[in-house]
């Protein structure tokens, strides 16, 4: 079976998940597409979380509580912005 590439233009990733950590698959995605932005959430402020994935390469970090009225505008500055 032959996959068609897409580009992805952003992942919003929790920092624990069941099959690996968000931290594992932001190294996959940097890797094979680092034109994609990933945000990650977590439901506990963890300020060296935060300091660990954003120099791994995350565009954003949000700790709980991120669902707000507002909660897309981080959202969509990630995606209307060039990647660095």
């Amino acid at each position: 079976m032959k996959w068609r590439q897409i580009t992805v233009r952003l992942v919003v990733l929790d920092i624990w998940m069941e099959r690996m950590t968000g931290m594992e698959l932001l190294a996959h995605l940097c890797a094979r597409s680092p034109e994609t932005r990933v945000i990650f959430i977590t439901g506990h402020e963890d300020r060296a979380a935060e300091a660990t994935v954003m120099q791994a390469g995350a565009s954003g970090f949000s700790s709980s509580p991120w669902i707000t009225k507002n909660s897309s505008l981080p959202f969509e500055t990630h995606l209307s912005n060039p990647s660095d």
